[in-house]
């Protein structure tokens, strides 16, 4: 709030934000365990704080799901403070929801449920520039009011296999993100007379799409994106998770079907009557509640697309009866 009140600045960044960053290994204590955690998990669950991570456990379940929302309301509260001073200044999220790695995984606590936060959400594409699409899908899922960006290094020397000289890759990720309604940066970490070339032609892209980038998107197949799946199914392997997300999207794209990107809460709450098409892919992990709203949209004349373990267990990971 100092910031953006006495300083001037028109927004804040938050560069990096994994929400929470935890490094599971070589530690055994999966958070704090201070009087204070312990006595707030006792009271608002009626469960022990869990001392070692352990997927097998239900309160360890229960409390990775309660540090998301403990942790969702920290970062609203931020947000918040900052648009209390000046409703006009901007709050960013660059959330490092990526691809490969634990970076996907429940200890980033980067959730995959709609938030309506009055915030941009952003994320870094890294090595995937061509796939910013699926990132804005994603990111616009969040609901969030103050658009969807992402950003990509334009180098050649930080282990991302971007090309520095090349236009085409830069104007894919530019006309990728575009498409999907958001936007697309970069940053450079070379002297910029180098990659003058691939900044134009991507400034080029974007120019002829702007007067369309806050349109209303095509409503068809909705891609259920579940964090239920992820965390309690495939924690040792959320890359697994990514790949069926990335894959159905890949789908629509090669049948030039438009789609979107649905969460749990989106599936729970009945919210896919505007879709006539949900791809559900390996959504492993569906709760009873979830099960009846499928029913009835399933009912109502939606095709519901399925495969290999989808809906074999409840919402914590645990076989259906």
């Amino acid at each position: 709030a100092e910031v953006i009140q006495d300083v001037g600045f028109d927004g804040l960044w938050f560069d990096g934000s994994t929400f929470a960053n935890h490094n599971t290994w070589p530690a055994f204590q999966p958070a704090c365990a201070c009087e204070f955690c312990r006595e707030r998990f006792r009271r608002d669950t009626g469960l022990e704080l869990p001392d070692r991570i352990d997927f097998s456990s239900r309160s360890f379940r229960v409390w990775a799901n309660w540090r998301y929302d403990v942790l969702m309301g920290v970062w609203k509260t931020v947000a918040d403070a900052v648009l209390a001073v000046r409703p006009d200044a901007v709050v960013g999220f660059n959330n490092y929801r990526r691809r490969s790695g634990s970076q996907n995984a429940w200890n980033t606590a980067i959730p995959l449920r709609r938030l309506g936060w009055d915030v941009m959400m952003s994320g870094e594409l890294d090595g995937f520039p061509t796939q910013a699409d699926f990132q804005m899908k994603m990111h616009r899922a969040y609901g969030c009011r103050r658009g969807v960006e992402s950003w990509w290094p334009l180098c050649d020397h930080w282990h991302v296999w971007t090309p520095d000289v090349d236009g085409t890759t830069a104007v894919q990720a530019m006309v990728a993100a575009m498409a999907a309604g958001g936007t697309a940066c970069t940053g450079i970490g070379a002297d910029p007379r180098l990659v003058a070339e691939p900044l134009a032609a991507m400034q080029a892209a974007g120019a002829r799409l702007l007067p369309f980038r806050d349109g209303e998107p095509l409503d068809y197949a909705a891609i259920w994106c579940s964090q239920q799946t992820q965390d309690f199914l495939q924690s040792d392997n959320p890359e697994g998770a990514f790949d069926q997300m990335h894959g159905a999207n890949e789908l629509c794209l090669q049948a030039h079907v438009p789609s979107a990107v649905v969460f749990d809460d989106d599936v729970a709450s009945g919210g896919l009557a505007r879709y006539p098409v949900l791809l559900a892919a390996n959504a492993a992990c569906v709760s009873r509640g979830q099960a009846e709203a499928l029913r009835g949209y399933v009912a109502d004349g939606g095709v519901l697309v399925a495969c290999a373990g989808a809906g074999a267990f409840d919402e914590w990971g645990q076989p259906h009866a």
